[in-house]
């Protein structure tokens, strides 16, 4: 690049070529996989003109969102529930409790009840 901010080198016709798609796919609405099979071109090698493109100033990414991983932490979380269960036999059980091993004690005990 120049002081300009131009490349000095004239741009070949595959350039060209490579360049045009590369900026009409960042002004359409789809993926760039889309506008690949689209206009019948190889993905890998779009990737990588793209990538050129990019790297030389010339093709910017306004429309697309980069992808980003962040990191989060995982915290045990407690959550309070309330049922109700009407067994067959006419019992019924209220439960809030987050224990399932004895939630599963308490429905067997209710059931065999006369």
């Amino acid at each position: 690049m120049d002081e300009h901010g131009e490349d000095p080198k004239p741009l070949s016709k595959r350039r060209r070529f490579w360049l045009e798609h590369v900026r009409r796919c960042q002004a359409s609405p789809g993926t760039i996989k889309d506008y690949a099979a689209a206009h019948d071109l190889t993905l890998s090698t779009f990737y990588s003109r793209r990538r050129e493109w990019l790297k030389r100033g010339l093709s910017e990414e306004k429309n697309r969102p980069s992808a980003r991983f962040e990191k989060v932490a995982v915290a045990d979380v407690v959550v309070a529930f309330q049922c109700r269960i009407s067994l067959p036999n006419g019992v019924t059980v209220d439960w809030g409790h987050g224990d399932l091993q004895a939630m599963e004690s308490v429905l067997r005990t209710a059931a065999a009840l006369p």
